[in-house]
């Protein structure tokens, strides 16, 4: 068996101020793995929530947000229908990961999608009430078919996230 060597540590030599500002500087530079670590960083204003000190998600009303680099004050998207997607894609822009089609884009083409489907279910939904007459069938036939694609961009969505 061989004698191993042991080192003392001393560890009265070690500063504590040094150790709390290596420590401070790790977390800062740390990135949150997901979209739950980026909600905890996240700071809040009146009407908007800040995201990694450079986005910034723009609450306009139900059912519309934007999403706004505080660098160089463009709004990269507007009129972002779910929240989630809204998160979504302040996360992936934050990634800057280059791709064929960046997943940020893809996420906005189907929320607009899913606002579209939503708005025509409203519109059939309120013809249904206010007509009496032969267009009923017709109207019931376009919200059933409305229905089924909200349901399908939904999973398209979940898929995406």
């Amino acid at each position: 068996m061989k004698n191993r060597k042991s080192f003392p540590i001393n560890y009265s030599s070690v500063d504590s101020q040094s150790v709390l500002k290596k420590v401070n500087r790790l977390l800062e530079d740390a990135t949150p793995k997901d979209i739950l670590g980026m909600l905890a960083i996240a700071q809040t204003t009146e009407s908007s929530i800040v995201f990694y000190d450079r986005w910034e998600l723009i609450v306009s009303g139900r059912n519309d947000y934007a999403v706004m680099d505080l660098y160089t004050k463009d709004t990269l998207y507007e009129g972002i229908a779910l929240f989630s997607s809204a998160l979504a894609i302040v996360y992936n822009v934050n990634k800057k990961i280059s791709r064929s089609c960046p997943l940020d884009q893809i996420i906005y083409k189907l929320d607009q999608e899913y606002y579209r489907c939503l708005d025509q279910i409203r519109f059939y939904q309120t013809k249904l009430k206010e007509n009496k007459g032969d267009d009923i069938e017709l109207f019931a036939i376009k919200l059933i078919d409305k229905q089924h694609r909200l349901h399908e961009i939904k999973c398209q969505l979940s898929k995406v996230y």
